[in-house]
């Protein structure tokens, strides 16, 4: 997690600020949403089982590469380098932006600590000083162990292919929104589909080869697909997108289905909508690691738990967003 995590946990805990706004791509809210909440838990370990949202909001400025959360809130990116760009972002989150009670995502993964792919996290998101070194304490706002992460996630999480393209744009000095395209492409050549477990609800729904599950609280990832199309912010639900064994041949069709929105009708996916949790795990035949992302960042591995956390961010849109019109509707 970056000092956007750090930064988030410090204006809660220490600034009792009562409005947080990012400035980023989907990677930068989720790191600010992270220090967001771990920070409310700090203040009130109670705060994510009372059933009404978080005391501090949350404003995005959509500034960066990929932006797929926006595709869900609505709202334009815009040019951080314009004349008085910070003046009139907060004059017109002041006075034209409209609240909405936002779910988000929790997952629970379990981590890598090989050190070959990803680091071991261990809540670096909390500023030392507020971190207990006592391992008797399960304080409210570290949740990590010694084998497990948790993630919060505004927009998606997914499995399978999509860490491997990640991790090649990641480390790559081409342009991410060029590289997203030709990685997705090119990964179709070199990735391994994993054979996996999925359990929705207590129901398992999939057990066989899959070349990628995404779990959505939005309907966009990966740069202008939707894998999730009808997911929303406001729904207290997830929905979940399976990809079966996607071969070569069915490259081409099966991401024209993922720009279109129109993957709940490709015969070689599963759509699966109004969803509390997902529990997946690799098969007991499959012998490869299979990792997994949060809103563009790869934090961990399977076996790895889901759930909806509803209504619990007061989250700043736009007025022309389709979220506000749902909740505008919901609350009548």
């Amino acid at each position: 997690m970056g000092d956007g995590s750090r930064c988030a946990f410090e204006l809660v805990v220490e600034d009792k600020c009562d409005l947080i706004i990012t400035l980023g791509g989907d990677g930068s809210t989720q790191n600010t949403l992270n220090g967001l909440v771990r920070g409310c838990l700090y203040l009130d370990p109670q705060a994510l089982a009372k059933g009404a949202p978080l005391p501090v909001g949350l404003a995005v400025i959509p500034t960066g590469s990929g932006n797929d959360l926006q595709k869900t809130i609505g709202g334009e990116p815009v040019d951080v380098y314009s004349e008085a760009f910070f003046e009139r972002t907060v004059k017109t989150i002041a006075e034209s932006g409209k609240v909405v009670y936002a779910d988000i995502g929790k997952v629970e993964y379990t981590k890598d600590n090989t050190g070959i792919i990803l680091p071991a996290l261990n809540d670096e998101h909390i500023p030392k000083q507020y971190l207990s070194n006592d391992s008797s304490k399960k304080l409210a706002y570290q949740f990590d162990s010694e084998n497990t992460g948790v993630r919060f996630f505004m927009n998606e999480s997914s499995f399978g292919i999509s860490t491997s393209v990640l991790n090649a744009v990641n480390n790559s000095t081409i342009s991410k929104e060029i590289n997203y395209n030709v990685q997705t492409l090119w990964k179709q050549l070199t990735f391994v589909n994993p054979s996996i477990d999925v359990e929705v609800d207590g129901e398992t729904v999939y057990s066989g080869i899959s070349q990628l599950v995404c779990v959505g609280n939005g309907k966009a990832f990966g740069n202008g697909m939707y894998p999730n199309p009808n997911a929303t912010i406001t729904s207290e639900n997830l929905s979940v997108c399976i990809l079966h064994n996607i071969r070569l041949w069915n490259v081409f069709s099966v991401v024209y289905s993922l720009k279109a929105g129109t993957i709940g009708s490709y015969a070689l996916a599963s759509l699966l909508e109004g969803k509390k949790s997902l529990k997946a795990k690799r098969s007991e035949s499959e012998t490869q690691d299979v990792y997994l992302e949060c809103d563009g960042e790869v934090v961990g591995k399977l076996p790895a738990q889901y759930d909806v956390v509803p209504a619990i961010i007061k989250m700043i849109v736009p007025e022309s967003s389709p979220e506000y019109e749902l909740h505008s509707k919901k609350n009548l």
